[in-house]
């Protein structure tokens, strides 16, 4: 009896593949497990981490920088209160870059995957690049544009609105850079 596994825990943060995301990955046993005729599995336990898909006005916030043929341009883009999958937030994204950007001769696209990747693109020849300034830019825990701060980075802008801190930025969507 003692050689007998009577119980299996899986935890994601254990997964075969660290790459694999917490939602969809696979474990292998580090000792064979098994399964007698006639025996019976019962999940005992299921735990889902808490999270919801809703922007509102607490999360709803990206500082975006774009550099167009050299000058630097700030804004917040606001998105829409609601519920959002992978799919309805890059529509959504897209939508609110295209919306009073400075870059003329391009337009934004946001394209996402089944791993819950977004991928910005720019289509401009004069686009130099773009940041979406992440949670601890805002709270000045990092340091951005070659070693400035994040108030500074915004500050230093050639052109900017002012700054209306009323959200942080989202936080998983927040480590997005784009080049």
């Amino acid at each position: 009896m003692s050689d007998r596994i009577a119980r299996v825990f899986v935890d994601s943060n254990y997964r075969t593949n660290i790459q694999d995301s917490h939602g969809h990955f696979s474990i292998d046993l580090s000792l064979p497990v098994l399964v007698e005729a006639g025996s019976h599995l019962r999940v005992e336990g299921l735990v889902i981490s808490h999270a919801w898909p809703t922007l509102d006005l607490r999360n709803c916030h990206l500082f975006l920088r774009e550099v167009v043929a050299g000058v630097s341009h700030h804004r917040v883009l606001r998105l829409r209160d609601g519920n959002y999958n992978i799919s309805t937030v890059a529509v959504e994204l897209q939508e609110k870059l295209r919306i009073d950007s400075r870059i003329e001769d391009g337009l934004w696209t946001v394209t996402s995957n089944d791993e819950g990747l977004l991928t910005l693109n720019q289509s401009s020849s004069t686009f130099d690049s773009a940041r979406l300034y992440s949670a601890s830019d805002a709270a000045g825990l990092t340091s951005v544009d070659s070693n400035s701060s994040w108030s500074e980075a915004w500050a230093a802008a050639d052109e900017s609105e002012p700054l209306l801190l009323v959200g942080m930025p989202l936080h998983w969507l927040a480590s997005l850079f784009v080049a």
